[in-house]
């Protein structure tokens, strides 16, 4: 992903950092800053989808994008999938109390 004026005119970014679709490189951690300092800059929401996250097997897993903020602009979602059984299809959400509000307002 490249971040730069094409993000200018978006409300909302999708990103899979810790495996980007399609070519499953992960995204370095200066341009993760860079995301998150131009989703500042622009009041972006950003939705990081770490589908990947429990493959990780060669040291530490890389510090995600909603770790690195306490604004409300960051909603990281996962599932588990690959650890528990693929056919319970269990995911999760961590967002900001708000968010999390209306996400609840929506499903039902």
């Amino acid at each position: 992903m490249l971040i730069d004026g094409t993000l200018d005119g978006c409300r909302i970014v999708y990103v899979t950092p810790s495996h980007q679709a399609a070519t499953g490189v992960t995204m370095s951690l200066a341009r993760r800053r860079e995301l998150l300092e131009k989703a500042a800059q622009r009041d972006l929401l950003i939705i990081e989808d770490d589908f990947d996250c429990e493959s990780n097997y060669k040291g530490y897993p890389t510090r995600v994008c909603a770790a690195w903020t306490a604004k409300t602009g960051v909603i990281y979602v996962s599932c588990l999938s690959k650890v528990l059984a693929p056919g319970l299809r269990l995911g999760f959400m961590v967002a900001a109390p708000e968010l999390i509000a209306e996400a609840r307002k929506l499903r039902r």
